[in-house]
């Protein structure tokens, strides 16, 4: 796996976070607050990891995901590191 592809990996903790919601659906319990902070969390703590990288590695392009030239892939820049700390920083 390109390390370059880790942009990709700071909406996922959101992602289950929201989905253990979903599925816990009905009378809200404490877990959830909770659940989400850590998620949000674990999206700044990737994010970081991102800056860390484009710091360490300079800046990159991920291959494309997809089917032979049509997918996407992740642009690692100062621009989309500024932006991915901006989004992700609860």
């Amino acid at each position: 796996m390109s390390p370059d592809l880790l942009p990709l990996a700071v909406p996922l903790p959101l992602l289950l976070a929201a989905a253990v919601a979903f599925v816990r659906s009905g009378r809200r319990s404490r877990l959830i607050p909770a659940l989400a902070e850590g998620a949000a969390a674990a999206a700044a703590g990737v994010a970081s990891g991102t800056l860390a990288l484009l710091l360490l590695r300079g800046p990159g392009t991920s291959p494309v995901i997809g089917a032979g030239s049509i997918g996407f892939s992740a642009r690692l820049d100062a621009v989309s590191v500024a932006m991915l700390m901006l989004l992700s920083l609860p």
